[in-house]
Parts: structure tokens; sequence; C-alpha cells
């Protein structure tokens, strides 16, 4: 091998080297643009999911929210339904006391009726006739 030999072996593979180098670098800055492409891809195709899945969660949102609504209405009517029927099993309640109390005083009218007249107590007694005559009075609004 003469020196001139040597040269040419040595720029041939200077000249490979500068090959392998360029080729190298194009490989890494196409690699580099591959994953940029793949990762952009990749975001948009998640962009796309998440603004799907955004939109199931409105409509979600929307239709609990309505759901709230009702429930609360019927909630509110509930309770208005509670308290007008606890008013009416007090007043229930203070009617019956009072009812007691007519009976206990015609019981007590009666009872004195026959034991002051022992005459009034028989078949048609005439204070049954007098106490039911009074209390279709009450009924019906008339007094005497």
């Amino acid at each position: 091998m003469n020196k001139n030999q040597r040269g040419f072996i040595t720029l041939g593979l200077l000249a490979n080297y500068r090959l392998f180098l360029y080729g190298g670098i194009i490989a890494v800055i196409l690699a580099a643009a591959g994953y940029v492409y793949y990762s952009f891809y990749n975001l948009e195709k998640e962009k796309q999911k998440i603004e799907k899945d955004n939109a199931v969660l409105k409509t979600s949102v929307e239709t609990l929210t309505k759901t709230n609504e009702v429930n609360t209405k019927t909630i509110e009517q509930l309770t208005k339904d509670k308290k007008q029927s606890d008013e009416i099993i007090r007043d229930l309640r203070a009617q019956r006391i009072r009812n007691t109390e007519e009976m206990n005083k015609l019981r007590y009218s009666i009872t004195t009726r026959v034991k002051v007249d022992p005459s009034l107590d028989g078949p048609i007694s005439p204070i049954l006739r007098d106490t039911i005559l009074q209390l279709q009075n009450k009924r019906e609004g008339v007094s005497k």
C-alpha cells in the first residue's frame, strides 16, 4: 500500500463517516418529527374524547339538576301536606275532647234527672227523647 492509496482509503472512511453522521442526524430529526406528530395526533384524539365525555357529563348534570328540582318541589309539598295533616289531627283531637265533654254532660244530665224523678226512667224515657232532640238541634244548628 502506498501513500496515495492510504490517503484514498482514509478519505473514503472520512467520507463514509460524514455520510453516517448526516444519516444519523437525519434519522434523529425524522424520529423527533415522528414523535411530535404522534404526540400531537394522540393529544387531538384525547381532546376529542374529553370533549365527548364533557358533553355527556353536561347532559348528566342537567338531568340531575332537573331531578333535584322535582325532588325539592316534592319535599316542599310533602312538608306542606304534613303541616296541614298535623293541623287537622290537632283540630280532630280538640273536637274529640269537646265531644267527650258534651257526652259526659249529657250522661250527667240524664243520670241526675232519673235520680231526681224515677218516673222519667221507662221504656221510652222522656229524658232520652229530649236528649235526642237536643242532639238533632245541635247538629242542625238550632239551639233551644
